[in-house]
């Protein structure tokens, strides 16, 4: 498994974060932000009763992945070695990364200026970029995140995420196939009633204690994380 390259654009092209290895990919992500963003917005309104855009890309023998969540696009630059669905899987958990230590900028800023803070993702990225999947599931259990997304993730081993994922289709969504984002805007009552239902649906199949197990864990792994933004 490998990306080559990971970038992140808020609405409208702006390169918020980027971080490229090697020169055989060599261009300005400022200039490429907005050249992706026209050529979105021409693929949606080649049909706007489903807008949907483009989903991967090749540039110069590099595979190009974009994916959107919470008003931002990602780009995971592929290396053309590596097999592409390992190299999605590395993506898929880049994003959930970016996502979850950002949280509380994301909460605060629609869109984003200032991006100095986002520099200590270098080192995560050039880490897990090659990463085995156990390792990545090993890492992701120790990045921030809020109590339910930490819970909903751990509950995938018990539950297919697809049916987790039916508690509340409009907050809970799925980054790939394998990880649980919770909405950021998701209300209080809203965590709730996804709470509710998840205590409800373990408790009929594995007893009253596995909920209550996952949610010690969660917390103490939360507990043990220092959060650095």
């Amino acid at each position: 498994m490998s990306l080559n390259g990971f970038i992140v654009l808020n609405e409208g092209g702006s390169t918020i974060y980027s971080k490229i290895v090697g020169d055989q990919f060599d261009f300005d992500p400022e200039l490429f932000g907005p050249l992706l963003e026209a050529i979105q917005v021409f693929a949606r309104n080649l049909d706007t009763t489903k807008n949907i855009g483009i989903e991967e890309m090749v540039i110069l023998g590099h595979k190009l992945k974009y994916r959107h969540f919470e008003n931002l696009n990602f780009i995971g630059i592929i290396d053309p070695k590596t097999q592409p669905k390992a190299a999605d899987i590395v993506l898929e958990y880049m994003i959930w990364a970016f996502l979850s230590r950002f949280r509380s900028i994301l909460e605060e800023n629609e869109v984003i200026f200032e991006t100095t803070h986002f520099k200590e993702f270098d080192d995560i990225f050039l880490r897990y970029r090659i990463a085995k999947e156990k390792n990545l599931k090993k890492w992701l259990e120790n990045q921030p995140c809020s109590k339910l997304q930490g819970i909903l993730n751990k509950m995938t081993n018990f539950f297919p995420i697809s049916e987790l994922i039916k508690i509340n289709h409009n907050r809970l969504k799925i980054i790939g196939k394998r990880l649980i984002w919770v909405d950021i805007n998701i209300k209080s009552e809203e965590v709730f009633k996804i709470f509710n239902e998840l205590e409800t649906k373990t408790t009929s199949i594995y007893g009253p204690d596995l909920l209550k197990t996952i949610k010690q864990e969660v917390e103490e792994n939360m507990a043990s994380i220092t959060y650095s933004y």
